[in-house]
Formats: C-alpha cells, sequence, structure tokens
C-alpha cells in the first residue's frame, strides 16, 4: 500500500485505512497515528492524510492534543 515518500492516499488507501483503524478502536478502544501506521502500513504522512479525511467525513473525531492525540469513532452504528 505504502511508497516511501508517498503522501496522498487512493480512494482504495483510504478504504484500507478506515477499515485498519477500525479494527484498532475495537481492540484498544482508541486509534493514534502509531497504532494505525503499525496496522496498515501506511507512513506517517498518509496517516495525517487519512485523520483528517477521516475527522472531515465524521467517521472519527479527535480527542486530545499534541502528543496525545487519539481518534475515536464519531458515528456510533445502530443495531437493526
Amino acid at each position: 500500500m505504502t511508497t516511501p515518500g508517498r503522501t496522498s492516499l487512493s480512494p482504495r488507501d483510504y478504504e484500507t485505512a478506515a477499515a485498519g483503524a477500525r479494527r484498532v478502536i475495537e481492540r484498544d478502544g482508541r486509534v493514534t497515528n502509531r497504532s494505525l501506521r503499525d496496522e496498515t502500513g501506511l507512513n506517517y504522512d498518509q496517516a495525517i492524510k487519512f485523520f483528517g479525511l477521516a475527522t472531515g467525513t465524521g467517521l472519527l473525531r479527535r480527542m486530545g492534543r499534541a502528543s496525545g492525540v487519539h481518534y475515536l469513532l464519531a458515528v456510533t452504528e445502530e443495531a437493526t
């Protein structure tokens, strides 16, 4: 998925990152830049790009500040 120095995200990369973020949140209760990179193989810049897009679209919400930043799912999926 990643290429050294690559900072853009394709729609496929975004979907892969979103699925990875959901897995990390399910396992750890939250996702960080590091945990997302460990889970998906994204580089640092790609993870930053993903989090910006994911918070902008309402998938994730940002919590904390500076080195304590982490993300939670912003929407709850109701049981049908």
